[in-house]
């Protein structure tokens, strides 16, 4: 017999990894599926869509403690609500370098610069 939804949710706050899975796992292939039908191609081609749902159970575990679901319906709810909001930011944001690699990447376009300067002014 399994405990009441908000006694496991008050478990998986406490740090329970039993309790985690518990809320998780019955949700895995569901979110799996949703997320693998809504990941545009170019994404897909970049990170999977278990990847994806990686993520979300990770944001989901750390954000515990902000689900106001009552019962296993709304929890769903929530989850599906996140993957929905981290979709929205993968497309977003695709295309677009991360700010550090975009930084390392200006970088090393004004060394070239100065470098290419250097060769012809020393010439």
């Amino acid at each position: 017999m399994s405990c009441p939804f908000s006694e496991t949710l008050e478990r998986a706050r406490n740090g329970d990894a039993g309790a985690v899975e518990e809320l998780l796992i019955p949700h895995l292939a569901g979110l799996t599926a949703f997320v693998r039908l809504r990941l545009p191609l170019r994404m897909r081609q970049r990170e999977s869509s278990a990847d994806v749902v990686q993520s979300i159970f990770r944001e989901a575990i750390d954000d515990l403690d902000r689900v106001e679901a009552r019962d296993e319906v709304g929890f769903k709810a929530w989850l599906f609500g996140m993957a929905v909001h981290k979709l929205a930011h993968k497309r977003k944001t695709r295309g677009r370098p991360s700010t550090c690699s975009s930084r390392r990447t200006a970088r090393s376009i004004r060394g070239r610069r100065h470098a290419s300067r250097r060769t012809v002014t020393s010439s």
